[in-house]
């Protein structure tokens, strides 16, 4: 345990101290929850724009989700191996999953003040959801799968790829891919070729979820709280995290 609270310790100062990591972590999302309903929203009746703005705001918390585990811990984990973090405790006996889930702790607790802050900002800004706590807690639980898809990418990223501009970069633009395939472009606008997609990947299946028990079934454009839907989205998150993990033991933690 003392491993874990170590690397969980230092990895949430060193996103609470960061304010490029902030800034680049918060940023982007917190401008989409501003301006996309003044660019796409102004021709809707003001009745469903509360809606409207609860959708948008689902999908920038989602979005921050994303860039916390695929660009934040995978950016922190090659900057630490830069600067010869892993040379320093290749000799001690320390255990490679342990220090990492004290990292995904910190992330995982970076991205709850992520999702309180931009909930914040999306009902200051009008936004409207209806839930009640059964609602919530599938909501979360979803969430916790997206965060968990997410840190797997991450992980394999930073197992792979050399150089935190690189690593970040990817992580962001990767993080934006996704978002544009069922998140950002509802799931009803996308080709069917895409919707078959958006249905598959489990961080856009498992944002459906959420749109669909914290503001409306017809929003989402199917059903998925199937059994199948659900089932796919777990099994495959949990397979990016465990890919991520063993990538991460037995070669991120090897690299010089």
């Amino acid at each position: 345990m003392n491993q874990i609270y170590a690397a969980y310790n230092r990895s949430l100062k060193e996103y609470l101290r960061g304010k490029a990591i902030i800034g680049s972590t918060f940023g982007i999302p917190v401008l989409f929850i501003l301006i996309l309903p003044v660019v796409f929203f102004g021709d809707v009746p003001g009745e469903f724009l509360p809606t409207l703005k609860g959708i948008n705001t689902l999908a920038q918390i989602t979005l921050t989700v994303m860039i916390i585990g695929q660009s934040n811990l995978s950016g922190s984990i090659v900057a630490d191996r830069e600067r010869g973090l892993y040379r320093k405790i290749s000799s001690l006996p320390l255990n490679p999953v342990k220090e990492v889930l004290g990292r995904i702790f910190a992330s995982l607790i970076f991205s709850f003040i992520g999702i309180a802050f931009l909930s914040l900002v999306g009902v200051i800004y009008g936004a409207k959801f209806t839930f009640n706590i059964v609602e919530l807690v599938i909501a979360f639980f979803f969430l916790l799968l997206i965060f968990i898809a997410s840190t797997g990418i991450g992980l394999i990223i930073s197992s792979t790829i050399n150089g935190e501009s690189a690593v970040t970069h990817l992580g962001i633009g990767f993080s934006l891919l996704l978002f544009f395939i069922g998140i950002g472009i509802p799931y009803t606008q996308l080709p069917s070729e895409l919707q078959v997609i958006s249905r598959i990947i489990p961080l856009t299946a498992a944002y459906a979820p959420i749109v669909y028990v914290l503001e409306s079934p017809e929003v989402v454009g199917y059903n998925p709280l199937t059994f199948v839907q659900i089932m796919l989205s777990i099994m495959l998150s949990t397979l990016l995290l465990g890919i991520g993990l063993i990538l991460y033991s037995n070669v991120a933690w090897r690299k010089r």
